[in-house]
């Protein structure tokens, strides 16, 4: 059987601001939200439209929304929930002209590696992106400056205990220019670990 091309046919495209994303939305201990929300808010465009999430599958995909969704039950049947905990900001340089600051998991990242290689099999295989590598993470911070992303890196690793919570569903959403439009979310039900 030949394997499906990587490339997104004109007939199948769309702009990536119409396609389906797929994230991890935490449930988290009491308090850690507002913690969260405080510093997103000061330092992440779009915080308030946006909640703090884990980026799983990213709009590069061709499939209609339909099967996204199919592909998506059918990974969160297989798949019982997991707890995590975020436990230090790392700063993230992208072409020396801007940078973010990720929060990084200490437990739960092979749980989230392993639901993020779970997603991107099946259905999704053909579009598991290639040029980059997945990194559990949820966005703190976007700079124009990495000597800001540094700053905050720091500030945040010297000042707050680890933020702890559990993945219990994943959210299928659209992001339409400033606009988030909830699909679906999918509750993880199975009986092995992600």
């Amino acid at each position: 059987m030949r394997r499906p091309s990587r490339a997104i046919s004109p007939a199948c495209r769309r702009r990536d601001t119409e396609m389906l994303n797929v994230v991890a939305l935490p449930r988290w201990r009491a308090g850690d939200a507002e913690r969260l929300q405080a510093w997103r808010v000061k330092h992440q465009p779009g915080a308030l439209r946006l909640p703090a999430h884990v980026p799983l599958v990213q709009s590069e995909h061709a499939l209609a929304d339909a099967d996204l969704i199919e592909h998506v039950r059918a990974v969160a049947a297989r798949v019982r929930p997991f707890t995590f905990e975020f436990s230090y900001a790392l700063p993230l340089m992208w072409d020396g002209q801007s940078a973010r600051v990720l929060l990084m998991p200490e437990a739960g990242a092979a749980a989230l590696w392993s639901l993020y290689r779970n997603l991107y099999s099946g259905r999704l295989a053909a579009w598991l992106p290639t040029t980059s590598t997945f990194v559990p993470h949820i966005t703190l911070g976007s700079f124009s400056m990495p000597e800001q992303a540094l700053a905050l890196s720091d500030q945040w690793n010297a000042s707050e205990a680890p933020l702890r919570g559990e993945v219990t569903e994943l959210s299928v959403m659209r992001l339409s220019g400033p606009r988030v439009q909830w699909v679906t979310e999918v509750p993880l039900q199975g009986l092995v670990s992600a």
